[in-house]
């Protein structure tokens, strides 16, 4: 059985999208009139969600959503149902199509004979090494349920630990770039209408009140300019960050702070041991 995505017209005439799973797209068709829906386009996943599984590049999921997906599987499988049945209630639940999609495709792999953990495999994005490895000693020792219930913990901890450094660094993120909005419009519109009531004097202005006048004269005609390469260079530096040797040295750079090097060697000496926690627990080989 695959995985169809539609699209429909409901009763209203609006269109519909969404993920049904059939042996065949004449049933998934039959299905959508049964449901009072007029097929509009209908493909299967090998169209869509399958080239992300073919070309490992599959959709990659937050973590928001992958702490959502793994809670609701763990607790279908604590509570006895089969691992198919989980994924389809689960991927019913979900109101994104591509996610919808995502979980179906897994199911199909899994009926076909594939291990849970090699049809995560399949979609290395939305899965990381540490998901899988987790489910496959899981698997292996015929404790699915208690891992993907450990695993789903480490999700929603990792979330609540990013919502609260994202909350914590809402407020000093928000002054720092008001202070810098007013600092650039002072110099590009406040400054300049000033600079006549200085010229009418014949004394030397102070060092300090040139070097302003010089900044709000070179804001005024680079400041756009300034923008863009500002710009430009955010984006390559981030193109630049996707070497694994240069994010390395990044690293390097950061653990050399002094502030900022001592934080992030005890957040990585806190993930590292909760992610070794979690893994050993679950029953994956400590090498």
């Amino acid at each position: 059985m695959a995985a169809f995505s539609y699209r429909a017209l409901d009763q209203n005439g609006s269109v519909v999208r969404g993920v049904l799973q059939g042996d065949s797209e004449r049933q998934v068709r039959a299905q959508l009139r049964s449901q009072s829906l007029k097929p509009l386009e209908i493909k299967t996943a090998s169209e869509g969600a399958g080239r992300w599984f073919s070309l490992q590049s599959s959709p990659r999921l937050t973590s928001n959503d992958l702490a959502i997906i793994t809670r609701q599987l763990a607790t279908l499988v604590q509570s006895g149902l089969p691992l198919t049945d989980a994924l389809q209630a689960s991927a019913k639940q979900s109101r994104k199509p591509k996610l919808q999609e995502l979980l179906l495709q897994v199911r199909s792999r899994v009926q076909e004979g594939y291990s849970f953990a090699n049809a995560l495999g399949e979609s290395p994005k939305s899965f990381d090494q540490l998901y899988r490895a987790t489910v496959r000693a899981g698997e292996s020792a015929g404790y699915l349920g208690p891992v993907l219930l450990r695993l789903a913990e480490y999700c929603e901890s990792g979330q609540d630990t990013r919502q609260k450094l994202a909350m914590a660094m809402i407020y000093p993120a928000i002054l720092l770039l008001v202070s810098a909005l007013v600092i650039v419009a002072m110099m590009t519109f406040v400054v300049p209408k000033l600079i006549g009531l200085f010229q009418h004097r014949d004394r030397e202005l102070p060092g300090l009140t040139q070097l302003l006048i010089s900044t709000s004269e070179f804001f005024s005609a680079y400041g756009l300019h300034l923008l863009v390469l500002l710009v430009a260079a955010a984006i390559a530096f981030s193109y630049w960050l996707r070497s694994p040797e240069n994010r390395l040295n990044w690293h390097r750079f950061l653990l050399r702070l002094p502030a900022v090097g001592g934080w992030q060697r005890s957040y990585d000496a806190a993930r590292f041991a909760a992610t070794l926690s979690i893994m050993v627990s679950s029953g994956v080989p400590l090498l």
